[in-house]
C-alpha cells in the first residue's frame, strides 16, 4: 500500500524538522518542507500530496491562509493549520477556506497523529462521495444519450466522447469502443476518437488474443498497460508512447465488446479509475443488449409485416369483443374491403354473420366467436365469407385463441382460404375420376374381348394344324381300308362261286394284316394327336385347377403345336424333372408356353434363321422355376422395359395385337400368383424366368 504524502509548510526551521521526524515515525511520506507559499503551490503543482500542514504566519508575499485558498481552489488538496494566532479575524479567513483542521501551537504530538488521521479519513469519505456523484452525473449523461432518437454508433461517439474529455480523470483525449463481430471471435471497431489513419486501418478488425484489446477479449477482463510493452501487437514507426485501460463490455457473462482509453505514459493505475470504467461498461453493456433487442424487435416487425403482406392467406386479428385489430392485404382483397374499413369492425357481423342459404349465423355457432371466449383453436373448412358486395365464397379457415403474458385471452387470429378454385377443381377432378372409371371399364371390355379373340384365334389357328396334321394319317387309313375292302369283296365272290384257292386265301390274308396294321397305326397316331389337342384346347377354354404332371403337360403342349413347329427349321427342347408335379392351372400353362413360343417366332426368330428354344424346369423349395430361352436377336434396351405392356408391339403390320406378353404377364402374376420377368441383349437372345408356386393358393 502506498505512503500517504504530506507538504509541510512552516517558516520555523526545527518545528519543521520536529514534524517531519514525527510524520516518518508515523509512516507517513513527507512530500516537502518548506517556508513560503510559492514554494508550496510549486511543489503541489509538480507532485500532489494527499495533505497540507499549514502554517498561517509563513515568508512571502502570501501567508498561509492565501496559500491554501489557492490549492484548495485549483486541486482540492485538504490543509490542516498549524499556528499561534487565533484571534476572530484569522479565524473568519480560516474558515472560508474549509480547513480540516485547525491545531495551535504549541501543539501535543498526538493532537497532530489525531488531526491527520481524521483529515485524511475525511477527505477520502469525501473524494468517495465526490466520486460517486461524478460517476452518478456521468451514467445519467450516458443514460441521456441512450434516450436520444439516434442510432447506437452515434450514441457510443457521444458516450466516448464524454469519458475521454472528463477533467477529473487523467486521461488521454483517445480512446475507441469495439464489439464483437457476429459468429466470430474478432473485435470490430465501431467508434474512436484521436485514431491515425494508421491505427484505423490497423484496429479495423482485431482478433481475440491480439494486441490490448484482444487480450481483454479473449480473457474477458480488465488489461492495464502504462507503457507500449511487448503485449502491444500493432505498432507502427513513430508511434507515441502511451499506455491504455481496455475494459470489457460484459452482459451476464457475455462479451459484447471492449471499451479502450489511452492513458499517459507512465499512467499510474488507479482503483477509482477502474472502478469507474467498470460501471460506465456495465451501462454500456445494457444500452448496447437494448438497442439490439430494440433492433431485432424491429427487424422481426418488419418481418412478421413482410410475411403478413406477402402471403397468400387471409390473415386478420380481433380483440376480446370480437373487433378486428389487424389485417392483411390478401384478407382485404378476398372480402373486397379496404384495410382502413375493416379496422374496429365486429367481425361476426359484416363477415360471418350468415350461412350459405342466407339463414342467420348466431354467435353460438360462431367458431371465431367460440375461440376468443374458451380460447380454443378452431379448424373449419365448410364455411363461407361474405364480401362488401354482398356476396359469399366458401373458405378454410382455423381460429387461433391469443394469450398475454399473463395468460390472458385477449382476442384471436383467423387465417382463411377462399377454396372456391379448390372445390370447382375437387367437382372436376371427380367428374374426371366417373369418367375415367367408365373409360377403364370400356378399355377392360375391350381388352377382354381382344383377349378372347386372340384365345379363339389361337385354338383356332391349333385345330387348323391339328385338322391338316390328322388328315395325313386318316387318309392313309380310309386308303388302306379302302383296299382292304376292294380285296374282301373279289375273295368274297370267289367263295360264292366255289372259285376260292388256298392261294387266294393266303393273298387276302397279307393284304388284310398289312392293310390293318397300317389302319391301326394311322388311327392310333390320329387319337394321340386328337387326345392332345383336346386336353390343350379344353385347358385353355377352362378355368379348372388340377394336379399334373409338369413335363409330361409341356410335351403336350408342344405335341398341339407340333403342326405349326413342322412348317419351321426351328427345335424345342425341355429340360425338366418327370417327377415335378404342380397343383395349379394348366390351361394358364398352356396359354403362357403358347404365347411364348409364339412371341419367339415371330419376333425373336428370322426366316432364314435356325432358331432354338430351350425350355428348363427346376424345383426351388415350394416353387418352380421355368426358365424359356430363345436364341434370336434378342430385345433393344430402349424396349425392354415396355414389353409387358398392353398393346405393344415392334411389328403391329404383321397383325400383331400386341397383347400376347401382356396376356402372360397377368396369367403369371393374377392367376398363377407368380413372378415373370426378362433378360435380353439385343442380338444374344432372350430369357423369360417365370416363378411360379407348386400348390396355387
Amino acid at each position: 500500500m502506498l505512503k500517504k504524502s504530506i507538504l509541510v509548510v512552516d517558516n520555523e526551521a526545527v518545528v519543521s524538522l520536529h514534524i517531519r521526524n514525527l510524520l516518518q515515525g508515523w509512516g507517513y511520506k513527507v512530500a516537502a518542507t518548506v517556508s513560503t507559499g510559492v514554494d508550496a503551490i510549486a511543489i503541489v503543482e509538480e507532485t500532489p500530496p494527499d495533505l497540507i500542514l499549514m502554517d498561517i504566519n509563513i515568508e512571502g508575499d502570501i501567508d498561509g491562509i492565501e496559500t491554501s485558498k489557492r490549492i484548495r481552489e485549483k486541486y482540492n488538496i485538504p490543509v490542516i493549520y498549524l499556528t499561534a494566532y487565533a484571534d476572530e479575524a484569522i479565524l473568519r479567513r480560516v474558515e472560508r477556506t474549509n480547513p480540516y483542521g485547525y491545531i495551535l501551537k504549541p501543539f501535543h504530538d498526538s493532537a497532530l497523529y489525531a488531526a491527520i488521521k481524521i483529515a485524511l479519513y475525511n477527505n477520502m469519505v469525501e473524494k468517495d462521495h465526490v466520486f460517486q456523484y461524478q460517476i452518478q452525473s456521468v451514467l445519467n449523461t450516458i443514460l441521456r444519450i441512450s434516450l436520444e432518437p439516434i442510432s447506437l454508433t452515434e450514441q457510443m461517439d457521444r458516450i466516448l466522447e464524454t469519458i475521454i474529455t472528463l477533467p477529473w480523470l487523467k486521461f488521454e483525449s483517445k480512446g475507441a469502443i469495439f464489439l464483437v463481430k457476429e459468429n466470430a471471435e474478432v473485435l470490430q471497431l465501431k467508434v474512436q476518437k484521436g485514431f491515425s489513419e494508421e491505427l484505423l486501418i490497423a484496429c479495423n478488425e482485431v482478433p481475440f488474443g491480439k494486441c490490448l484489446c484482444g487480450r481483454a477479449a479473449a480473457i474477458s477482463k480488465t488489461v492495464f498497460a502504462d507503457c507500449i510493452d511487448d503485449r502491444h501487437d500493432i505498432t507502427f514507426d513513430k508511434m507515441t508512447q502511451h499506455g491504455h485501460f481496455c475494459v470489457p463490455i460484459k452482459l451476464e457473462g457475455k462479451l459484447l465488446g471492449i471499451f479502450n482509453l489511452y492513458l499517459k505514459d507512465g499512467h499510474k493505475k488507479a482503483h477509482i479509475e477502474e472502478e469507474f470504467l467498470t460501471a460506465v461498461s456495465n451501462t454500456l453493456a445494457g444500452i448496447i443488449a437494448r438497442r439490439g433487442a430494440e433492433e431485432a424487435l424491429v427487424k422481426l416487425k418488419i418481418q412478421h409485416e413482410l410475411i403478413l403482406n406477402s402471403a397468400g392467406e387471409g390473415i386478420y386479428g380481433l380483440n376480446s369483443n370480437g373487433m378486428i385489430s389487424f389485417l392483411n392485404p390478401a384478407a382485404a382483397k378476398m372480402l373486397g374491403w379496404t384495410p382502413g374499413e375493416l379496422l374496429g369492425k365486429h367481425n361476426h357481423s359484416i363477415i360471418h354473420h350468415n350461412y350459405p342459404d342466407f339463414s342467420n349465423c348466431t354467435d353460438s355457432d360462431c367458431h371465431i366467436h367460440k375461440t376468443f371466449k374458451d380460447g380454443v383453436v378452431y379448424r373449419v373448412n365448410d364455411k363461407v365469407f361474405w364480401r362488401k358486395d354482398g356476396s359469399s365464397f366458401p373458405v378454410e379457415y382455423v381460429s387461433t385463441p391469443i394469450f398475454d403474458e399473463n395468460q390472458q385471452l385477449v382476442g384471436a387470429v383467423v387465417v382463411f382460404n377462399d377454396t372456391s378454385e379448390r372445390k370447382e377443381a375437387e367437382e372436376k377432378q371427380i367428374r374426371l375420376l366417373e369418367e375415367l372409371k367408365q373409360t377403364n371399364y370400356m378399355l377392360k371390355l375391350s381388352t377382354e374381348k381382344i383377349i378372347q379373340s386372340e384365345k379363339m384365334a389361337a385354338l383356332g389357328q391349333l385345330v387348323s394344324g391339328v385338322a391338316h396334321e390328322i388328315n395325313t394319317p386318316i387318309g392313309s387309313s380310309v386308303l388302306s381300308a379302302s383296299h382292304l375292302q376292294e380285296k374282301t369283296r373279289e375273295v368274297h365272290q370267289l367263295f360264292h362261286g366255289n372259285k376260292l384257292s388256298k392261294s387266294k386265301i393266303e393273298q387276302y390274308f397279307d393284304v388284310a394284316l398289312e392293310d390293318s396294321d397300317i389302319i391301326v397305326k394311322n388311327l392310333l397316331r390320329s387319337s394321340a394327336m386328337v387326345k392332345s389337342f383336346k386336353m390343350v384346347s379344353g385347358d385353355q377354354t377352362s378355368h379348372q385347377r388340377r394336379i399334373f404332371k409338369l413335363k409330361e403337360y409341356v410335351e403336350e403342349i408342344i405335341m398341339s403345336l407340333k403342326p405349326m413347329i413342322k412348317k419351321t427349321p426351328h427345335k424345342i427342347h425341355i429340360h425338366c424333372d418327370r417327377e415335378i408335379e404342380l397343383d395349379n392351372y394348366p390351361g394358364a400353362i398352356a396359354q403362357i408356353m403358347t404365347n411364348l413360343i409364339m412371341n419367339s417366332f415371330i419376333h425373336a426368330f428370322n426366316e432364314d434363321f435356325n432358331g432354338t428354344i430351350n425350355i428348363s424346369i427346376i424345383e426351388n423349395f415350394n416353387n418352380v422355376v421355368l426358365m424359356f430361352k430363345d436364341n434370336g436377336k434378342g430385345i433393344p434396351e430402349g424396349t425392354l422395359g415396355k414389353i409387358f405392356d398392353p398393346f405393344f408391339t415392334t411389328n403391329r403390320k404383321g397383325g400383331n395385337s400386341g397383347l400376347g406378353l401382356h396376356i402372360v404377364y397377368n396369367i403369371v402374376a393374377q392367376t398363377l400368383k407368380g413372378d415373370i420377368y426378362c433378360e435380353s441383349v439385343e442380338g444374344d437372345g432372350t430369357t423369360f424366368v417365370i416363378t411360379i408356386p407348386k400348390e396355387v393358393s
